[in-house]
């Protein structure tokens, strides 16, 4: 199975656009791609994705973010509550981790209602 993490990459579209073949194999793989005009950025997401530094993909994201420093962002969450990394200008982008635990979906339960003595 593997350990898994959750990864956002932000990069500034005059980067993007300027060097698209450099990021064309990290887009190639994520989950998701998406423009933010607010921002000027392109925003990749990786879900459940093992990322680790051995893998071919993964080298090529990391040489991006090596290479133009000043003009992307990174953000990953692994599976450990302390397993955070956060790079470069990710709050300017309005980029955050939330933690939070999902609950089943279920009936509500009248607490005082069911807590009621009998009479």
């Amino acid at each position: 199975m593997g350990y898994r993490s959750e990864v956002v990459l932000t990069v500034k579209k005059e980067c993007f656009d300027k060097h698209k073949e450099d990021i064309k194999e990290a887009v190639s793989f994520s989950d998701d791609l998406i423009y933010v005009k607010e921002y000027d950025i392109y925003v990749i997401k990786w879900d459940h994705i093992k990322w680790y530094d051995a893998y071919p993909e993964i080298q090529a994201v990391e040489k991006f973010r090596q290479t133009y420093p000043e003009d992307t962002s990174f953000t990953r969450i692994g599976e450990e509550v302390e397993d955070i990394e956060l790079t470069y200008n990710v709050y300017e982008y309005n980029i955050y981790v939330v933690r939070s635990i999902e609950i089943p979906s279920g009936e509500e339960v009248d607490k005082d209602e069911l807590f009621k003595k009998e009479e």
